[in-house]
């Protein structure tokens, strides 16, 4: 299935009657078209027909929620659902991906070490037309699968939400690295990527990172930063930072994610992390281990833009109620082009609570290989 909403309409679409949906031009500053469905209440959805998945199969489209318009993130708006179902003559819908976090109850239907959010998305987190693509797992096989996207407005207001260039079929190469849409099993990338899995160019991504957030946040370290802003909350981090923090107070996702570097030559990432504070205090809290759910916080890293996130290390609130230096290998897996981080708070009790801060990220280089080969060079080694 590949929809475009750009084309004229056929009686054929493959997609069911969609209450309150309707195309419309340059949404969210989106040139094209793209289906739209404007702030309100009901229950409003986008339904595909029935579709085979099978192995090796993906899920893409991009996602824009409450973009032209301006939403308080600690206000409770429906959310939207992405879920699918296999029986046409059942009612029974489940989410296409699982909240899947350290120690959760739905741990066995996740990878190991591959934490990320469930299926669903709000204004605070896709505000902006984002590309998300799935890797499409066992669980959605079937020859009568459909997925629909909901947001069940009857008890409380809805946020405006788009679609477009919606795809399931066959994966294309490396799921284009969420950087490029798949057609037909060939990816046709985004402004700035190329080749036949859309690589970045290398001479356009740092290879290194020293922030200690005394000047702002700055955007060619910080692809975006969510629910969060520079702040002194927990304080200072010492000893082993000083002045100004990264600190995560807001309503919705708590997230800082770096932009895409070049990690060939990189050697280690480090960092100063708080978690609450031993005093409790009103801008600096945490309560732990409540029903199961995680409210430290998770340094991961993605190969693709954000489709599949890999965990590097987990930080556990009890463990970092004071400043602690934490300092980190970088992966072999990791070391190429493209590479992004994350700190990520997945679970935390709104504004007001289980706050946390970081400072002085750095990302160094390994310069062992650089001085091993100067000395062969004196040493007239040339192998």
């Amino acid at each position: 299935m590949q929809v475009s909403f750009d084309e004229a309409i056929q009686s054929d679409a493959p997609w069911e009657f969609n209450s309150f949906g309707e195309i419309k031009d340059n949404m969210c500053t989106k040139g094209d078209s793209s289906i739209v469905w404007e702030e309100g209440k009901g229950n409003r959805s986008f339904t595909t027909s029935q579709l085979i998945v099978q192995e090796s199969f993906m899920l893409q489209f991009k996602i824009s929620v409450g973009c032209d318009d301006i939403y308080d993130s600690c206000e409770d708006y429906a959310p939207l659902r992405l879920e699918y179902n296999k029986d046409p003559r059942s009612d029974q819908w489940d989410l296409v991906r699982p909240l899947c976090l350290p120690d959760h109850a739905l741990l066995s239907e996740c990878e190991p070490r591959h934490y990320h959010s469930a299926s669903v998305y709000t204004h605070d987190a896709y505000h902006s037309w984002t590309l998300v693509t799935i890797p499409l797992t066992e669980k959605t096989f079937s020859s009568s699968t459909r997925f629909r996207w909901i947001q069940d407005a009857i008890s409380k207001v809805g946020t405006s939400w788009a679609l477009d260039d919606i795809y399931v079929g066959e994966k294309c190469p490396d799921l284009c690295h969420s950087r490029g849409i798949c057609v037909n099993g060939k990816c046709f990338c985004e402004r700035g990527y190329f080749g036949k899995s859309c690589l970045p160019r290398p001479d356009s991504l740092i290879s290194t990172l020293y922030d200690s957030f005394e000047g702002g946040i700055f955007s060619f370290y910080w692809e975006s930063i969510t629910g969060g802003g520079i702040g002194f909350g927990c304080g200072a981090l010492r000893p082993f930072a000083h002045g100004k923090t990264l600190y995560f107070n807001g309503c919705g996702q708590r997230e800082a994610k770096t932009v895409e570097m070049d990690l060939r030559k990189a050697r280690k990432i480090m960092f100063v992390l708080q978690i609450g504070c031993p005093a409790q205090t009103a801008s600096c809290n945490i309560q732990s281990g409540r029903n199961g759910s995680y409210s430290g916080v998770l340094l991961q890293y993605t190969l693709n833009r954000g489709a599949e996130w890999k965990l590097l290390s987990r930080h556990d609130a009890e463990e970092y109620l004071l400043p602690k230096r934490a300092a980190y290998d970088i992966p072999d897996d990791a070391k190429q082009e493209g590479v992004q981080f994350r700190w990520w708070q997945p679970v935390h009790r709104n504004k007001g609570y289980d706050q946390w801060a970081i400072d002085k990220v750095e990302v160094i280089k390994d310069h062992r290989a650089h001085n091993m080969r100067f000395r062969s060079r004196l040493s007239g080694d040339t192998t």
